[in-house]
């Protein structure tokens, strides 16, 4: 991907204006994904009671990457019994 294929895009998180990179095209998956992790910040902010960005940053992003190991795990053992199943049904 070259520099020209990129262009900036303005997304808010705690209330902060920040502008990223982002691919022609994919604007709408970024804001959508921006508004979901501000959504999630938020709501952490308010059951944490704290006021350090930084450690509601934290805390949401180790959040975040449990939740996505946690699935990549389920479908994989998902796919490991369909696997099976299919493996068996050509016996």
């Amino acid at each position: 991907m070259t520099q020209g294929d990129n262009r900036g895009l303005a997304i808010t998180l705690l209330g902060k204006q920040h502008m990223v990179a982002c691919p022609k095209g994919k604007e709408d998956d970024l804001l959508a994904a921006a508004q979901k992790l501000n959504t999630e910040l938020n709501e952490f902010k308010l059951r944490a009671h704290t006021k350090s960005d930084d450690k509601v940053l934290l805390m949401v992003a180790l959040n975040l990457c449990h939740q996505l190991l946690s699935t990549e795990s389920t479908h994989s053992e998902q796919l490991s019994g369909l696997v099976n199943k299919l493996l068996l049904a050509m016996k």
